[in-house]
């Protein structure tokens, strides 16, 4: 879920243009045209985005990635001479500077199932299932507790467990953080030298179950003090803005965390923020009475791609 992009790639729009951008998502095909010229489509969770590889040298990294392999590609945005009204970004492609190979699609084994049960673990947040999120991406990290590497699919499946109250598997899978960040610490390794509001988010996340109020909120107050900044939209904030929802749920202010949600959503709608709009907005939990609330619960959510799970489980 969290990632080192600038945007999603259901995110450019033809006001983008002339931007210098990072995508990071699943290669999803690849249509090679001539020597040094060939179309890719990059999806993630909000949808695709057409790149266009128009070099020899990016050609050459391309061929060497197979389909479904994790990459992120840096370059330009630029109009399409050719639109495509159908796709959200059609009117946009990006000429890539660099293409780096971030996990490579290796088939049938142990990291294929365990990509598989995770994305099975999101569906369920998406879908408002509790049982459906925690059972799956537990099966794919239950022996990977201790991989430095999977900190934050260990961060989703802790945000799993608080939004449907697994307080037992939520305190094992937080203290497993902990010991994660503990490691890296005593490694003298700054892993969150660009991204000190992820380490922000991880503590959080660590703690929920073992800090006070008081020392939560006072960690939450940090990012006023960071040195890099991407500003509002990055994903990084945006898993920022989600735990400082979770905070004022956790201490009961039910009616703030909602408004500030909604407002949220409008803006940029993350994958942490979409899971707790769609667990409050389940019918088991629609007691409040202020009508603010209630009105709140009884919205119908619009996600903005379900694409991606369409493809998924096979389902037109």
């Amino acid at each position: 879920m969290m990632q080192s992009r600038t945007h999603t790639c259901g995110q450019l729009r033809i006001e983008n243009a002339g931007e210098h951008v990072t995508l990071v998502g699943w290669m999803e095909n690849v249509r090679v045209v001539g020597n040094n010229f060939a179309f890719l489509v990059l999806r993630d969770f909000y949808g695709t985005t057409q790149i266009v590889v128009e070099t020899e040298e990016i050609m050459n990294v391309i061929k060497g990635i197979n389909k479904e392999s994790t990459i992120s590609v840096t370059g330009t945005v630029r109009e399409r001479a050719s639109k495509n009204p159908k796709q959200a970004t059609g009117d946009i492609e990006v000429v890539p500077e660099k293409i780096e190979l971030l996990g490579k699609n290796t088939g049938n084994t142990q990291e294929y199932f365990e990509d598989y049960f995770f994305h099975l673990g999101w569906y369920g947040l998406i879908c408002g299932s509790g049982k459906v999120a925690i059972e799956n991406m537990d099966k794919a990290l239950i022996f990977n507790k201790e991989d430095l590497s999977k900190k934050d699919d260990i961060a989703d499946l802790i945000l799993a467990c608080i939004l449907y109250g697994d307080k037992k598997k939520g305190a094992d899978y937080a203290q497993a953080l902990k010991a994660c960040m503990e490691r890296e610490d005593k490694s003298g390794k700054d892993v969150y030298l660009k991204y000190p509001k992820l380490r922000i988010v991880h503590e959080y996340l660590a703690g929920y179950y073992t800090a006070t109020d008081e020392e939560q909120d006072t960690l939450l107050q940090l990012d006023k003090d960071c040195s890099f900044c991407h500003g509002c939209v990055h994903p990084v904030c945006e898993e920022l803005e989600m735990v400082r929802i979770l905070q004022m749920l956790k201490k009961g202010r039910e009616k703030e965390a909602l408004e500030r949600l909604k407002e949220q959503m409008q803006e940029h709608p993350g994958m942490g923020l979409q899971a707790i709009w769609h667990r409050y907005h389940s019918e088991q939990v629609t007691k409040d009475t202020d009508p603010a609330v209630a009105a709140f619960h009884k919205e119908k959510p619009q996600p903005e791609k379900r694409g991606f799970w369409q493809r998924l489980f096979g389902k037109k």
